[in-house]
């Protein structure tokens, strides 16, 4: 679509790399940050605009941060990959903690982020996620909440069930609900995140 302007790519891999590099996209994209791994924990992003990587958390799988401009507007966009509880309770309440911090430290700048937070919102790391500050439009929506769920997507007998993707922003955003879509190939749904323009 052409008024998508950063896409985010979780659990990157040099297969997935290759496949987007040969498709039409990488022309309409040239603008690549983040990292390609063999593994689960690889965040890519690719931009119609310059990127600039801000941070990266010292988490298993890759946080990172990247900061672009469009329209004459700043934004940060962080690419979210939280560890799941299978890596252990305490690996999975820290790097809740880590992004909770994220969003304490960027309260002030436009933030968009973005990704598989392997929690709902139930659960105590993504309420520290909000309680930090981080709006959460799924879960706030005037029209009532939605159920939604992103994962598993595409498993011939279990229905998805759980919400664990999500786009959140902070307060200085105007963002809309998220949208999800299917992908082909991953268990997890996408997401289009949209922030039409910055408040005043």
């Amino acid at each position: 679509n052409d008024w998508v302007d950063v896409i985010v790519f979780i659990e990157h891999t040099p297969e997935l790399e290759a496949e987007f590099l040969a498709s039409a996209l990488a022309a309409e994209f040239p603008h690549a940050q983040g990292t390609i791994r063999t593994d689960a924990g690889g965040t890519r992003f690719f931009s119609r605009t310059p990127l600039e990587v801000v941070e990266a958390l010292d988490t298993p799988f890759d946080n990172i941060v990247v900061r672009t401009t469009v329209a004459e507007t700043e934004w940060l966009v962080a690419g979210i990959h939280a560890a799941p509880p299978q890596l252990g309770a305490d690996a999975w309440a820290r790097d809740g903690e880590l992004v909770a911090d994220l969003v304490e430290r960027h309260l002030d700048e436009r933030m968009l982020l973005v990704g598989d937070f392997n929690a709902i919102d139930q659960h105590h790391t993504m309420r520290g996620v909000v309680d930090a500050g981080a709006v959460n439009t799924a879960s706030t929506r005037f029209w009532g909440e939605t159920w939604d769920p992103t994962w598993p997507v595409g498993h011939p007998w279990i229905p998805a069930f759980a919400r664990i993707d999500h786009y959140l922003m902070t307060p200085s955003v105007n963002g809309w609900a998220p949208t999800y879509f299917e992908v082909d190939g991953t268990d997890h749904m996408g997401i289009l995140a949209t922030a039409p323009k910055p408040l005043a």
